[in-house]
């Protein structure tokens, strides 16, 4: 039983790490693509791609 438990355990932490590394790569697109609409050298085509890869 208790290999059981310590084999969720492991494979709980490997997925909440999984998550945060995602999540924390998201937040980086998502600033990348907000900084990408707001300059006035992108084409409208850039920022139409940057607003619906953001969303």
């Amino acid at each position: 039983m208790d290999e059981v438990l310590e084999m969720l355990d492991k494979t709980a932490k490997r997925v909440q790490k999984t998550a945060d590394e995602t999540k924390e790569a998201s937040l980086k697109h998502t600033a990348i693509y907000e900084q990408l609409q707001q300059q006035p050298e992108a084409t409208q085509e850039q920022k139409i791609k940057a607003f619906i890869k953001k969303t």
